[in-house]
């Protein structure tokens, strides 16, 4: 596919207030983390996971090949973050299932990413020391899917959203379930500290099961909607941006440089170098950034021939509450 034009997109912050419930009985392990004194040196973290499967059975009669492009999803979000978020090298980590593994790489396994009190396992260690004033990153490329759930009141659609690991005998693979990053990522997130989540993956719109959801109007202002049940209240600040709707599948774009990508990918990335400054910090307008993804994603299924649609989904721990010209999706970059 050729270039794509997108317009410019906003990149600024947005007000926001938490959104408080009911509070609840919280362990002494989640009150210590919530407890933490802040940073007195803000501290980055990220972690990368991308997998291409290679053939690897998910299920009695599929298997999985999804080429390079989780691999070159991972080097451009290495890139866009060291380049434009004022992360180092030594703050990113990351998992990818590659033969020639590269030094620090770690293999995307069931266990290496989420079994919790196992020393490899990543979801745990990005979050574990997080206080008040750091930031954490998550971006995922895999294989996603649905399966019915029997007890998760919370699931609007009755269904668990999952995503397909790789395991270490490279042909076998396990599922991690919404549930399972919710309690890892979000029940204990302390407040003051900030988590951005990016999902490459098909049927991931509620993968992190936050309870809102922004939309937006005809008029490209924002509008706040309830993507979950609300179980609890919890205090970090917490944003995840997923390619598609929970019953979508995910594309994957034409590129010769760096290489084919998923919308989300290719419209950060597009856009800071089309208008960002290098060694610069920046953040983005979450609802332009949504506004971008949406008219990209149309555009580009459109010109690939594409019946079925992919809608983007920006969704929130907290409602954003500002006036209604802060959600407008043009405004200058800054």
């Amino acid at each position: 596919m050729g270039l794509i034009l997108f317009s410019v997109l906003a990149l600024a912050g947005v007000a926001i207030v938490f959104w408080s419930a009911t509070s609840f009985l919280k362990t002494n392990a989640q009150d210590k983390r919530r407890r933490r004194e802040p940073s007195e040196i803000p501290t980055n973290k990220a972690l990368l996971i991308g997998i291409h499967y290679k053939g690897v059975r998910v299920s009695s009669d599929t298997t999985i090949d999804l080429n390079e492009v989780p691999h070159n999803e991972v080097k451009t979000w290495h890139r866009i973050l060291t380049n434009y978020f004022a992360y180092k090298d030594s703050d990113i980590t990351h998992m990818l299932d590659q033969d020639n593994e590269e030094e620090g790489n770690i293999w995307p396994s069931y266990e290496n990413i989420c079994i919790w009190h196992v020393k490899m396992a990543q979801l745990e260690a990005l979050v574990a020391d997080v206080r008040p004033r750091d930031k954490r990153f998550l971006f995922v490329a895999a294989h996603g899917g649905q399966l019915q759930c029997t007890s998760d009141s919370t699931e609007l659609d009755g269904k668990d959203e999952v995503f397909y690991t790789r395991e270490s005998d490279g042909r076998t693979s396990k599922i991690i379930k919404d549930n399972d990053l919710h309690r890892i990522l979000v029940c204990d997130f302390p407040e003051g500290a900030s988590l951005t989540v990016v999902f490459e993956i098909c049927h991931s719109g509620t993968l992190l099961d936050l309870p809102f959801r922004i939309d937006q109007n005809a008029e490209g202002i924002g509008e706040i909607s309830d993507a979950k049940h609300r179980a609890e209240d919890v205090d970090g600040e917490i944003l995840c941006i997923a390619a598609c709707e929970d019953g979508q599948k995910a594309h994957d774009f034409k590129s010769d440089t760096p290489g084919d990508q998923g919308i989300i990918t290719k419209v950060v990335d597009y856009t800071l170098e089309t208008n960002g400054q290098v060694g610069e910090k920046h953040s983005l307008n979450l609802v332009a950034l949504h506004h971008e993804l949406l008219t990209s994603s149309e555009w580009a299924r459109q010109e690939a021939g594409l019946e079925a649609a992919q809608t983007p989904v920006v969704s929130t721990l907290y409602a954003p509450f500002a006036p209604a010209q802060q959600f407008q999706t043009e405004s200058p970059l800054r």
